[in-house]
């Protein structure tokens, strides 16, 4: 009975790791479209509305709780001039709130950029800086959605099989 309740857990833990990477996965996926409604947040309201950047930041919403307390930090510490520029302050408050989340190192690199088009000097340079990286936050989604689906085809089946082998072998 011990052997079968052994095995059980085995196969669980195995599947368990899969579907941690799932997750995971769902997690980043939710993010980038926090960040894809920040861009377009800043269109509207950067260009459309001329709102200054730091009250757009202190009071910007984009879906995402844990993103907007970072953005509102970021925002506080951008009005007491405690970094030269704002690409630094997105670079600093962000980056280690989206290293968290296991990002690649090149889409990790690309959201790091993302927030320089919100600090550029004109509303022409800010515009096109923030399309741009609407284009680039897309094709990482995708890639995301691609990781999800691989996940659920190909690695929970396996992670749950090779449970089933590893409880087969050392029962």
């Amino acid at each position: 009975m011990l052997k079968l309740l052994g095995s059980f857990f085995i196969i669980l833990g195995c599947g368990g790791v899969a579907y941690s990477k799932l997750i995971n996965c769902k997690r980043r996926i939710e993010l980038l479209d926090s960040i894809e409604k920040l861009l377009y947040k800043g269109i509207y309201t950067l260009l459309g509305q001329q709102q200054n950047t730091i009250v757009f930041f202190k009071t910007v919403n984009c879906g995402d709780d844990a993103l907007n307390n970072e953005l509102v930090k970021m925002g506080r510490a951008l009005e007491q001039h405690l970094y030269p520029n704002g690409s630094v302050a997105w670079r600093e408050c962000t980056g280690k709130f989206f290293e968290l989340y296991g990002f690649r190192e090149e889409d990790f690199v690309t959201i790091s950029n993302c927030g320089e088009a919100f600090f550029e000097k004109n509303q022409e340079e800010i515009l096109n800086g923030l399309k741009r990286n609407l284009n680039l936050m897309q094709i990482i989604r995708e890639y995301e959605i691609k990781q999800q689906n691989d996940t659920r085809k190909v690695w929970i089946p396996i992670s749950i099989l090779g449970g089933i082998v590893f409880a087969l072998l050392f029962v």
